[in-house]
């Protein structure tokens, strides 16, 4: 079941795969990014099973018709059985919106798996993808 977790910001274990998705998963930049979620117009999703959040997808429906990811991941040992994937999935379904995220190379194979078409561009002197699900 895909559902908004914002409400589970300060729970452990959304806080932990929510780090997973962060390239700086220190502790305060965690803090920050949850602050951010409770002081943006941003939401947060989590993929549960079992009442457990095994996957979280955060994100910001843009005032110019699409929907951007902002972090996804899901935890460690329910990696691999399609979770990453349903999340997005269910976002399309439910807002019916584009969906676009910026990646790197470790995770734009997974955006292209899930259908999304990928421009490559260099921000700060690195490789980033633009991944884009219609």
């Amino acid at each position: 079941m895909f559902c908004n977790v914002e409400n589970q910001l300060d729970d452990s274990n959304v806080r932990q795969i929510l780090a997973t998705s962060m390239f700086n998963n220190s502790l305060e930049h965690v803090n920050n990014r949850a602050m951010e979620y409770r002081n943006n117009n941003w939401f947060l999703y989590g993929w549960m099973e079992n009442d457990t959040i095994v996957g979280v997808c955060g994100f910001e429906v843009c005032n110019n018709g699409y929907l951007e990811i902002l972090n996804i991941a899901v935890a460690e040992n329910a990696r691999g059985r399609g979770i990453g994937s349903a999340m997005i999935l269910a976002l399309r379904d439910e807002f019916h919106l584009p969906i676009k995220a910026e990646t790197d190379d470790d995770a734009v194979d997974f955006y292209r798996k899930v259908g999304f078409e990928s421009t490559e561009f260099q921000k700060r002197g690195f490789r980033r993808w633009k991944c884009v699900l219609q």
